[in-house]
């Protein structure tokens, strides 16, 4: 399903490992070795964290002292360049001397072609999910400061 819905895919997968203050220090080295190898033109640094960003390849790696994470907008996206994301935890986990993981997890979540509006999924959602919307009209009229008779956009997701 992943693969048929690429493009209506978020990934992430996460690599947590056990902090050491050493890391933090080491963290400059690794944005100097990671930098050239990640192909990846957006950069931004702390004290303790380190984010490179591909917008034009939807993709975010970030490395901090306690974890390595990196994020696509779509499943090809990880899948095409599994080599070369694999190459960047690897300098980073040379680079922290680390032995082992404390927890690896990869979650994907797809985005299904409905073809409805927002209008009409709230339809459906308020009524059977939810109470009925007219419930709810009060408190988000007043936290939203609605008039009653607002009228929602019809809207409809680019296929």
């Amino acid at each position: 399903m992943f693969a048929a819905q690429s493009n209506r895919t978020n990934t992430a997968l996460e690599l947590s490992f056990k902090s050491d203050p050493r890391y933090i220090s080491r963290l400059s080295s690794l944005a100097g070795r990671i930098f050239p190898e990640a192909d990846m033109k957006h950069w931004h640094s702390t004290g303790n964290a380190l984010l490179l960003r591909d917008p034009t390849a939807r993709r975010i790696l970030i490395v901090n002292n306690q974890k390595l994470q990196l994020q696509t907008l779509a499943f090809d996206t990880i899948t095409k360049r599994l080599d070369h994301h694999v190459k960047l935890i690897d300098l980073a986990a040379n680079e922290f001397d680390l032995k082992q993981f404390e927890n690896a997890s990869f979650t994907a979540a797809g985005f299904l072609d409905i073809g409805m509006s927002h209008r009409e999924m709230n339809d459906l959602m308020f009524g059977t999910y939810f109470r009925p919307s007219g419930v709810y009209s009060t408190v988000c009229e007043k936290a939203l400061r609605l008039e009653p008779d607002h009228v929602w956009r019809e809207e409809r997701l680019p296929a």
